[in-house]
């Protein structure tokens, strides 16, 4: 009855790892936090580029470590990112018989932001600041 999985780390199950099929992210009080490359993190091309965004274009702190699931519980927004999920936002995660809804306006969210940033740098929408895209002759 669930869309996706979080894994947990398995030396200390406090700690995320990541989704099923996705690097897993949290946002809270403007701060944008995803578990390190390390371990079983996959560094991931859009892991990298909404990394990039926030903090090039959007101008968030960043902060690459260890999230807990008290962190994933009480952030402002959550969401996966990978190369066939681009950015998704999470709406709700269930821990025991417990549902942790995300309520925000996904229309005005720092979530919808970074996709639309980095889909409309991919489509030539707006300038690329990253040099990212190349022109083919």
């Amino acid at each position: 009855g669930f869309d996706e999985i979080i894994f947990l780390n398995s030396s200390n199950e406090d700690i995320l790892d990541e989704a099923r099929s996705a690097n897993i992210f949290i946002i809270k009080d403007n701060i944008l936090k995803t578990p390190a490359l390390q371990g079983s993190i996959l560094p991931g091309i859009t892991r990298d580029s909404v990394l990039k965004i926030a903090d090039g274009i959007l101008d968030l702190d960043i902060e690459e470590g260890d999230v807990t699931i008290h962190e994933l519980l009480n952030a402002d927004e959550v969401f996966f990112t990978g190369t066939a999920v681009v950015v998704a936002p999470v709406g709700s995660v269930s821990l025991d018989s417990s549902k942790y809804k995300y309520t925000g306006d996904f229309e005005n969210s720092l979530t919808k932001q970074i996709r639309d940033s980095l889909l409309d740098i991919q489509n030539e929408k707006i300038k690329d600041p990253f040099d990212w895209i190349t022109k083919v002759k």
